[in-house]
């Protein structure tokens, strides 16, 4: 991705502390969705959109690659990744549309909530196929649905896919991935989905940030009001200090993509 503008939510120390929330929060699914279908001790295992690399640190830990490299084009985010990152992990300012990248075929290629981020997403997807060793696996992992019971949650899901909408993004992108049928040289190895379901207070963690970045933009597409957005925040707030519950269930589909 090229810098904030490009990152749905924003790439500055606030982001990055949101998504250091978010690896909190999915890191047992991914966990398991790796060594499901990941090969062990891989020569290489690239991390597409890696941000400040918390899913890069991971993929090296489970796989013990001969060699890892998360991939993305935030200086801010790289520069928080190499400062936590394990020895033996490196890190490559690029943007992941551009393909070839300049590294060796993988063995592994991973992403985790990146094609939110980029317009054509099934299009990007099988283009990465070509970044696949012979019998390499490429890993998606994306949203397909969130829902709450937790009326201020709901309400801020509604905004920010309307928003995003409204910027040519689609924020739950995993329903499209569902449709990959394979192509020349790779195809589909599993595609599935797994459903977390955890208190809403964990997610305003998430959420609250997020709010701060697209809310303005929401005022100037005329997806919401000033007062939806005074609600939310102040709703999200409520949620941090534990006033309200509920929870929220997010649907995951997992793809993996194998190269012949």
């Amino acid at each position: 991705m090229s810098g904030r503008r490009e990152y749905a939510f924003g790439d500055d120390e606030e982001a990055g502390n949101r998504l250091a929330a978010l690896a909190r929060l999915y890191e047992d699914s991914t966990r398991d969705f790796v060594l499901a279908h990941a090969p062990a001790e891989p020569a290489l295992a690239v991390d597409l959109g890696c941000g400040p690399g918390y899913t890069t640190t991971l993929l090296a830990g489970v796989l013990r690659p001969r060699r890892t490299v998360g991939v993305d084009d935030s200086e801010a985010f790289l520069e928080r990744a190499r400062a936590g990152a394990p020895e033996g992990v490196e890190f490559l300012r690029h943007d992941v549309r551009e393909v070839p990248l300049p590294l060796p075929p993988a063995d592994v290629v991973f992403a985790r909530f990146l094609l939110a981020h980029l317009p054509e997403p099934v299009a990007v997807a099988e283009r990465w196929t070509g970044l696949l060793a012979p019998g390499g696996v490429l890993l998606l992992e994306d949203t397909e649905r969130i829902e709450s019971s937790n009326a201020t949650c709901a309400r801020y899901l509604e905004l920010v896919r309307a928003t995003m909408a409204a910027e040519g993004r689609d924020v739950f992108p995993g329903g499209r991935l569902a449709g990959l049928r394979g192509g020349e040289g790779w195809s589909v190895r599993h595609s599935g989905t797994v459903t977390l379901r955890r208190p809403a207070r964990h997610y305003a963690a998430l959420f609250a940030p997020n709010l701060r970045q697209w809310g303005p933009r929401a005022l100037e597409s005329g997806v919401a009001q000033e007062l939806d957005i005074r609600r939310l925040a102040t709703g999200m707030e409520g949620l941090l200090t534990g006033d309200g519950g509920g929870t929220v269930s997010a649907e995951l589909r997992q793809v993996v993509l194998a190269r012949s």
